[in-house]
């Protein structure tokens, strides 16, 4: 063999063994992390959910400042929500709260805390507001109930009492269960 085979076949010895020697000494450490049944699978910085009906037209839309989902319980929970349900020929009806979940299925929301409901006047409309808290909206059939105390504001009039239900279509239904009192002017 020639000097130039012998040196590289020692060359590659040498490469074979420090290969081997690294081998040797590094340590393969497998992290295993188990993630929370609890711990959320998505979540979205601004959300917007826009629903048409047959004809096109804009029937509702959810605004929130964030959203996040869980997995484990296929619930979502949003932040800073504004629900906006519109009618043909109507003003439109806004309801806002600081957070709200819409369970399994998204059929019904649930606003959690207070909840202030909104309709501006228009012609041959009044001028609506609603202050409640802890409400259920069935977004699907324009309808909104809550066992918690209620004020109905359509100014300079107020009417107050405890548990509400709420149709929002035509014709609109603002209905307060117990304890019904009111101040006219």
């Amino acid at each position: 063999m020639t000097e130039k085979h012998q040196f590289y076949g020692l060359i590659s010895v040498i490469a074979l063994i420090i290969w081997w020697m690294a081998q040797l000494t590094v340590s393969k450490q497998v992290v295993s992390t188990e993630i929370p049944s609890d711990s959320p699978d998505y979540f979205s910085n601004g959300y917007e959910k826009i629903e048409m009906d047959l004809k096109g037209k804009l029937k509702s839309r959810l605004v929130a400042k964030k959203v996040i989902h869980y997995s484990s319980t296929d619930i979502a929970e949003l932040e800073k929500l504004i629900m906006t349900m519109y009618k043909p020929n109507a003003p439109e009806w806004v309801i806002r709260s600081e957070t709200g979940t819409v369970p399994a299925g998204g059929r019904d929301i649930f606003l959690n805390g207070k909840v202030f409901i909104d309709r501006a006047k228009a012609a041959g409309f009044r001028e609506i507001k609603i202050i409640t808290s802890n409400l259920k909206v069935k977004p699907d059939i324009n309808y909104a109930e809550t066992e918690e105390w209620t004020d109905l504001i359509m100014p300079p009039n107020k009417t107050s009492g405890k548990g509400m239900e709420a149709t929002f279509s035509s014709p609109i239904h603002l209905k307060l269960l117990a304890n019904v009192r009111g101040i006219y002017e």
